[in-house]
């Protein structure tokens, strides 16, 4: 039997935040779970792996006090948000305990998507047009008065690009008002405000970063590829960027300034950048680790990820700069991050057959979501995906190649899995 007092607080560890706690384990470190809220959509509570850590402290009545008592027979190390939900209460249980924080007094402009937006304008970084209301009319009267002819509206306080809209005229502003607001969002949260913001033309990013006592490196830069226009989040792939791609010195010293007006100084990062013509915007980022990465995809393509600097960071803080200095020159290969995609939809009564795709020389490795029982709808956004397959190749044009054929295989696929079985 082990015995050991210093232990990882890992908040809310759903999504990638499944990762966390085994890595930390693999490493010697023992984890203990805060679950903040007990409302979260099935596929989320499902992602949790409660064998990975000592203790499952559920939020109740006592608040964060509750939480701090409860956690003074550990030596804690560090507090880490395991997902988007849990970004506060991962603020305000570190601001209690002697741990690496991000200032508390900012918490809120780490989730609320007006207020990050805000932060950068008082830090004098570059950003988007904005207004935020819970009345419909002061939306409006924001809109008009702004004479935008197309703009983004969307909750406050959400994630997944749930309830984001793009929209180009005050009857659809007010639709989508309508059928968002007052709503409880993938987070367990009510839609109480939104935000409306200008849309800007050009191509959009994912940043993924790793900070360290003030100290930024960005781990990760992916180009989203194809997908429905003036719909949010319905790209066929993502391209990750070679570090010596010329836009990723423009995103990377962006990201940094972003980081610095949120008061992110501890932790991992997944920011959305618009690249337009005026220079990078951002469009929102949460203080957590990307969201549906395979993170051994990236340790396959480059040697380290955003998962593995994160634990080492937080393991070993003084050696951060000289990790950063080794990856900063590590070879990259080609990578896709591939969301599957269903034109048909109905009802699933067979498992997936996934063998094709696997055979395949640039798969490395696929996430199905879907069961038998449950519905497959037609994919358009983001929130709908049935899955994602991951590829890496050292040549392109072969990587290319097996993405064409994993396409064929997918439709396939979910042909075979809508098909009802015969009576015998």
């Amino acid at each position: 039997m082990k015995l050991q007092k210093t232990a990882i607080v890992i908040v809310d560890a759903y999504s990638t935040g499944r990762y966390i706690a085994p890595a930390f384990v693999g490493r010697g470190y023992p984890c203990i779970h805060v679950d903040t809220s007990m409302q979260l959509p099935t596929f989320l509570k499902e992602s949790f792996e409660e064998c990975f850590f000592l203790e499952n402290i559920i939020m109740d009545q006592s608040g964060i006090a509750g939480i701090v008592k409860h956690l003074q027979k550990y030596n804690i190390k560090a507090v880490i948000a395991g997902s988007e939900m849990g970004v506060n209460v991962t603020d305000q249980i570190a601001d209690q305990l002697n741990v690496p924080k991000n200032d508390i007094q900012y918490s809120i402009n780490r989730r609320d998507k007006f207020m990050m937006i805000d932060a950068l304008h008082k830090a004098g970084v570059s950003h988007i047009p904005q207004f935020k209301s819970s009345n419909v009319e002061q939306i409006l009267n924001w809109y008009t008065t702004s004479k935008l002819k197309k703009v983004i509206l969307k909750p406050v306080m959400a994630a997944l690009s749930e309830g984001v809209s793009i929209c180009y005229n005050e009857q659809e502003i007010r639709h989508v008002f309508q059928i968002v607001f007052g709503k409880r969002n993938v987070t367990g949260q009510t839609n109480d405000a939104m935000v409306i913001q200008q849309f800007h033309e050009g191509k959009e990013y994912i940043v993924n970063s790793v900070s360290c006592n003030g100290d930024h490196f960005i781990t990760d830069i992916w180009l989203g590829v194809g997908g429905l226009k003036d719909k949010i989040s319905t790209d066929q792939y993502a391209v990750q960027l070679f570090r010596n791609d010329p836009n990723f010195d423009i995103l990377s010293s962006y990201t940094k300034q972003v980081l610095n007006a949120l008061r992110i100084r501890h932790g991992a990062a997944h920011s959305e950048i618009k690249l337009t013509s005026q220079g990078p915007k951002l469009i929102e980022t949460g203080a957590r680790l990307a969201g549906g990465l395979d993170f051994s995809l990236m340790e396959e393509a480059q040697g380290y990820s955003q998962l593995s600097l994160m634990i080492n960071a937080t393991i070993s803080p003084q050696m951060f700069k000289k990790y950063c200095h080794i990856y900063d020159a590590m070879p990259q290969k080609h990578v896709r991050f591939v969301y599957l995609c269903s034109y048909i939809e109905g009802r699933i009564f067979k498992e997936p057959d996934l063998k094709p795709m696997l055979s395949l020389q640039s798969i490395h490795s696929i996430i199905f979501i879907l069961k038998p029982g449950e519905y497959l709808k037609k994919t358009n956004e983001s929130f709908g995906r049935p899955g994602f397959v991951f590829m890496f190749a050292e040549d392109e044009q072969q990587l290319e190649n097996d993405y064409q054929a994993l396409r064929l295989y997918e439709e396939k696929m979910y042909l075979d899995m809508l098909e009802q079985p015969r009576d015998v």
